[in-house]
């Protein structure tokens, strides 16, 4: 059972910064000192689960940047898990920690040594001026508040402002999903990075071509690749299984789709992903040639490798098959799917 739990569970150090900074938020052990230790669920969100146990065990609200890239550091293995984070408010004395001076930290600050290297890495990377420009907008000291003040010269002219409160779902370098209370209805900030740089201008023409489906949007970041938008209230579908929640998530989905019918040329322009049957014809051949390579390197027996002539045969069946779908005419429309990478 023990062995169970511990695999349902994963530990990162978190190095909490003061808000610019210039302070380091540390546990004394012994002479020295280590970086506080946080336990989160496995396979969740890593900045929604390490920002609740932040502010719950250690009294700080704090923001994710980035997961640290220390591997390179090391000549020994090291598998230790670091975050990043930047304190969203003044920084707080909390009963078993220590503020700590940056321009203080030396080689004997660190009862762990592996910390130190960690610590001076994520201090360079996440410089305002350095290495957080290469890394992406999110990495930045400071950019917090700044999306902060951006919202509330959005909001104020509708009668509105941050309430304070706050989550922070999704984070990294280039990443963002932030919601927002406020004293009207709550607002969300998401930004993108690659390799989904396309849902942002594709989110943007949605909202100017088919509203009625889209969250209304308030504001637009193009130098993050992101935008504020309004709450939308509503179900969510993965916490019901009522049969007519559904079903008007389906008729919506199918609405839109006659919506999108003859402005699918605009949404590939600005990146949808190409899926006609014209476009997939093209794409048949080089994809079986490539499963053909792969098929006789295949060391398997089950399930067992097709021969040159079986995929030859299969691919006709496949143009056979795409270009009967031209012959319906059936119209192109938006297709909603998992995002995959392209290489």
């Amino acid at each position: 059972m023990e062995s169970t739990q511990q695999s349902d569970r994963e530990t990162y150090r978190a190095i909490v910064l003061g808000q610019g900074g210039n302070e380091l938020l540390l546990k004394p052990a012994g002479e020295g000192f280590l970086l506080l230790s946080v336990e989160i669920p496995r396979c969740q969100r890593l900045a929604e689960n390490m920002t609740v146990v932040i502010r719950k065990e250690w009294g700080q609200e704090a923001i994710c940047l980035f997961n640290p890239d220390v591997s390179a550091a090391f000549t020994a293995a090291n598998d230790h898990n670091y975050q990043v984070l930047e304190c969203s408010g003044p920084a707080r004395p909390h009963p078993g920690t220590e503020w700590v001076p940056v321009s203080s930290l030396s080689e004997r600050t660190f009862a762990d040594p592996a910390d130190q290297v960690a610590v001076l890495r994520s201090l360079a990377e996440c410089d305002r001026d350095a290495g957080a420009v290469a890394l992406g907008p999110f990495a930045r000291l400071g950019w917090f508040r700044e999306l902060q003040g951006w919202i509330e010269e959005v909001i104020g002219p509708l009668g509105f402002h941050l309430a304070g409160s706050f989550s922070q779902l999704n984070a990294s370098a280039s990443f963002s999903l932030c919601r927002f209370e406020t004293s009207g209805p709550a607002v969300w900030f998401k930004a993108v990075g690659n390799p989904n740089l396309r849902e942002f201008p594709i989110t943007l023409a949605l909202a100017r071509l088919v509203p009625q489906y889209i969250p209304p949007i308030l504001a637009a970041r193009p130098d993050w690749n992101g935008w504020l938008a309004l709450e939308v209230k509503g179900t969510n579908l993965g916490g019901t299984q009522d049969a007519h929640d559904w079903n008007t998530a389906a008729s919506a989905l199918a609405k839109l789709q006659i919506e999108s019918i003859g402005r699918f040329e605009t949404l590939v322009d600005l990146g949808a992903r190409d899926l006609r049957a014209s476009a997939l014809l093209k794409r048949v051949r080089p994809f079986l040639d490539a499963m053909g390579q792969l098929m006789e390197k295949q060391t398997k027996v089950a399930p067992p490798a097709l021969s040159r002539s079986e995929l030859i045969l299969l691919g006709e069946q496949i143009e056979e098959a795409l270009s009967l779908s031209t012959d319906l005419r059936i119209p192109d429309a938006l297709g909603i799917s998992t995002s995959i990478p392209e290489t």
